[in-house]
């Protein structure tokens, strides 16, 4: 339960919006980068719901803390480490790969390091994933890697985006206020496909019962 914290630490205020897509969504389930704020959350939820789910990693001493989840059904993969190679081409040895580029992913959760890892992945799996989710996409159009930012976020007020250079259908998802963080930080969901629900279904009443939901899961 402890890492059910998305009040509180800015490395977890996607979880509400990734348990979400997960109900919505079917199929495998791919996390890149794993951590407290996504991997406990993922391993529960698609155990119960009988979906595989891989993770990937740049830092096996990272992922090592990780590994007592792994089973049949919830395999793990290490790239090497990014941090050596800030242009995240490690990620390539995972995103070339044939498991990665035949698989019809039903989520992708997109939280690694380095940064160029993310849009490296984008840009790799942005057509054979149905619901891509990314944590602290603010950074992206902010720094002008994709993405537009037409207002910057400021302390408990949500800036203004939009991506449709990068993704036919996309939402940006901000944490309720106080954020525990600057920024939020905030989770990009982006479709190819399928059309994703609007920010103002996320009420504070809705994010509660998606909090009794995962924990519900453990």
């Amino acid at each position: 339960m402890e890492h059910l914290n998305w009040k509180t630490e800015v490395y977890s205020t996607h979880q509400p919006f990734l348990m979400h897509y997960l109900m919505k969504t079917s199929g495998p389930v791919l996390e890149l980068g794993c951590g407290h704020g996504s991997t406990h959350l993922l391993h529960a939820y698609c155990e119960k719901a009988n979906r595989p789910l891989l993770t990937v990693e740049n830092d096996y001493d990272w992922m090592s803390k990780f590994l007592h989840y792994q089973t049949k059904d919830h395999q793990f993969m290490s790239v090497g480490k990014a941090i050596d190679h800030e242009d995240g081409s490690p990620w390539n040895i995972f995103l070339d790969s044939k498991i990665a580029q035949s698989t019809r992913w039903g989520l992708v959760f997109i939280d690694q390091s380095p940064w160029n890892g993310r849009t490296r992945s984008i840009q790799k799996l942005k057509d054979n994933g149905d619901i891509l989710l990314v944590h602290d996409a603010d950074f992206f159009p902010h720094n002008g890697i994709f993405g537009t930012e037409h207002k910057p976020v400021t302390r408990d007020v949500p800036g203004e985006y939009t991506f449709d250079d990068i993704f036919n259908c996309a939402e940006m998802y901000w944490p309720p206020t106080p954020w525990p963080g600057y920024t939020g930080p905030p989770t990009l969901v982006g479709s190819q496909i399928i059309s994703l629900d609007h920010p103002s279904m996320f009420t504070e009443e809705y994010i509660n019962e998606l909090d009794i939901k995962m924990r519900e899961l453990f």
